[in-house]
């Protein structure tokens, strides 16, 4: 087995980036899946999130144009008022 001092400043960099990168992949993939869920409530470890569902899912219908706009008003029903 080798020793901490068998290792270069220079490996010993290239290996903690690493883990570092590793562990920032992951835990970018957990908080993407986290954010596109539709659950209400949402425990990881110690913590706990609760969203209006509802409202995110209008909010990505509008964006992708899904919603009807409200319709205009003729000049004949503008008249009538």
């Amino acid at each position: 087995m080798t020793k901490m001092q068998d290792f270069t400043l220079e490996e010993m960099m290239i290996f903690t980036v690493s883990v570092l990168a590793g562990f920032s992949a992951c835990m970018t993939i957990i908080l993407k899946t986290l954010f596109r869920s539709k659950c209400k409530t949402i425990n990881l470890c110690c913590i706990k999130c609760e969203r209006d569902v509802q409202a995110i899912i209008e909010e990505e219908k509008l964006e992708l144009g899904k919603l009807p706009t409200p319709r205009r008003r003729s000049l004949a029903e503008e008249n009538k008022k």
